[in-house]
């Protein structure tokens, strides 16, 4: 963070930024949603009202995991204030019907891995976008469950070569591992990831370059 608000006290010779990281609805510092419809285009309509609100005219967005899909949409929705878009992860599936241009060998390449990888990954979406709440119950009344749970993702998805004490996983997770699961995750998956991620989108979204920091880190209480 301090690289994008004071590079020159870094070495960087570059501009600084203000950053705004706004707490997802259900997560961090946010209430659970009072209302259902609370999905990426929902939430990317509130960044550009928070942005506003803030006296901002012009501004980017950087987003990864369900930011990914926020910050996508707030270019596709309203792209007049946006800068540009940085992706962690392309959440959204790019548009490849009538009209939209090739998609490039590199591009291709990007596609078949992702597909591949989801072959092997989905399960956990499967259930959390269709029966989030049994899920919740069963991993905030088992500590264990709720360990092998997370653990197992961070196995397959961390840079651990398959070993979780590589990163330090579970001290990690001891440490900072309280949050509970049957609360924000599986509420925006429910509320709409994959009627979201069935629309068409223009294939310049999966590609584009730029954004801000929506915060997808999930904050633990302390």
């Amino acid at each position: 963070m301090p690289f994008l608000t004071d590079p020159h006290a870094h070495g960087i010779d570059g501009p600084a930024f203000d950053v705004v990281i706004p707490s997802l609805p259900g997560y961090g510092f946010s209430e659970r949603p009072r209302q259902v419809g609370v999905n990426y285009q929902h939430v990317a309509g509130l960044w550009h009202r928070l942005m506003r609100g803030l006296g901002y005219e012009r501004y980017g967005a950087q987003g990864g995991d369900f930011g990914a899909g926020i910050a996508t949409f707030m270019a596709l929705n309203n792209p007049k204030p946006m800068i540009g878009v940085h992706l962690s992860n392309l959440e959204i599936a790019p548009y490849t019907g009538p009209g939209a241009r090739p998609l490039s060998a590199a591009e291709r390449t990007y596609r078949e891995r992702n597909e591949a990888f989801w072959q092997e990954e989905y399960g956990y979406k499967a259930i959390q976008s269709t029966k989030p709440q049994t899920l919740g119950y069963a991993l905030n009344d088992s500590p264990a469950g709720l360990a092998a749970w997370i653990l197992e993702k961070w196995r397959s998805w961390a840079d651990s070569r398959g070993n979780l004490d590589e990163r330090d996983l579970p001290r990690f997770l001891v440490d900072h591992g309280d949050a509970l699961l049957g609360n924000a995750d599986d509420h925006i998956f429910y509320a709409g990831l994959l009627r979201q991620r069935q629309q068409a989108v223009p294939n310049h979204a999966w590609t584009t370059g730029v954004r801000r920091r929506a915060n997808w880190h999930r904050r633990f209480r302390q």
